[in-house]
């Protein structure tokens, strides 16, 4: 009867003893280890060496009557991990996993936390007349994930301005009216050229009037827009009312033919008489004319026919509008200077007298 009641009583202290390591252990790693304690409980094929009564005690000892049978139950075990390992490294999208491991041989398991996404910028992209835009973004370099959306910003569509019709002038072409966008300067319309209308050629306008011995000027003005289109020498008018004869050759020329009415001691034959230029002077045209007292021969003449100034006893000076070389060539009549006493001959380069 003492022997079932000391076993019982082992027994219950070795439950004791292997909850306490149990709970030592348990604070290490949480789990509940019976392999790593250094204790064993008799089994069926081990209960322990028989004693003399035949009756077996734990672990094989053995007890005396009437004394103690208290046992060796030994030091609880306390696992001793080593530094974590790292099984699988954590990235921004899963987790990692490490372990460390007991000489025993027990392990222990963590996660590892997320890392951080390597956020980078995706910049903005203003939106134009014609094309869409997008708002600042974020994304992971890592992971590629995305952070903040890049939203697409609408087209901000053309600033229309107008560009202003030019009208044409006489020598300048125009433009039709066009339009333009003031932001981006696409052409939305463009401006076709309008050609120049020309010059409208109006009256003539007189800004020195001939005399009978200087020429004058005059101009023409456009209509439209006052340009001075031309500018024409109005020759002198001569002395009036000399006799001429037209000559028909399809241009209007003519020859002097006589006096006529005109008194003038100093004659002026003009290079023109009404609209006919004068290339001849005629045969006897001044013959008698005794008040002559200079002439002045025009432009253009081509020639003094026979006995032209025969018996102008008083004319002293003759004007030529040319050369020495050139009067001396210039084709004159047979006498046309018969009678005349003496005259001067007033040419461009100088004077050659008779």
């Amino acid at each position: 009867m003492k022997n079932n009641v000391k076993r019982v009583f082992v027994l219950a202290l070795l439950l004791l003893s292997s909850m306490f390591m149990l709970a030592s252990c348990d604070e290490e790693d949480g789990e509940i280890d019976l392999q790593g304690s250094n204790l064993q409980i008799g089994t069926q094929e081990n209960p322990g060496s028989p004693g003399e009564n035949g009756e077996g005690t734990p672990n094989g000892g053995s007890s005396a009557e009437g004394g103690d049978d208290a046992e060796d139950v030994g030091t609880p075990h306390v696992h001793s991990f080593d530094e974590w390992v790292t099984i699988k490294a954590s990235t921004c999208k899963e987790h990692g996993e490490r372990e460390r491991s007991c000489e025993c041989g027990a392990k222990e398991n963590e996660s590892i936390p997320l890392l951080a996404h390597n956020e980078v910028i995706d910049i903005a992209v203003s939106p134009t007349c014609v094309q869409t835009g997008l708002s600042e973004g974020k994304h992971c370099a890592d992971c590629l994930t995305v952070i903040i959306d890049q939203e697409t910003l609408a087209a901000l569509g053309h600033n229309e301005v107008i560009d202003v019709a030019v009208p044409p002038t006489c020598d300048q072409s125009g433009l039709t009216e066009g339009k333009h966008c003031s932001t981006c300067f696409t052409v939305l319309v463009v401006q076709n050229v309008i050609p120049s209308k020309g010059h409208t050629p109006g009256d003539w306008v007189v800004s020195l009037p001939a005399t009978i011995s200087v020429n004058g000027l005059m101009y023409q003005l456009c209509t439209d827009c006052d340009t001075k289109l031309k500018e024409e020498v109005i020759l002198a008018t001569g002395s009036l009312g000399l006799a001429y004869k037209p000559v028909f050759s399809g241009i209007k020329i003519c020859t002097v033919t006589g006096i006529g009415t005109c008194s003038d001691k100093d004659l002026y034959i003009g290079s023109l008489i009404e609209e006919h230029r004068v290339l001849h002077i005629g045969t006897n045209a001044f013959e008698g004319c005794t008040f002559l007292e200079s002439v002045t021969l025009p432009d253009g003449l081509e020639s003094i026919a026979s006995f032209a100034f025969k018996d102008c006893v008083n004319l002293k000076d003759i004007h030529f509008p040319g050369t020495k070389a050139e009067w001396i060539d210039f084709q004159k009549g047979f006498g046309w200077d018969e009678g005349i006493p003496s005259y001067t001959v007033h040419c461009t380069d100088g004077d050659i007298s008779k």
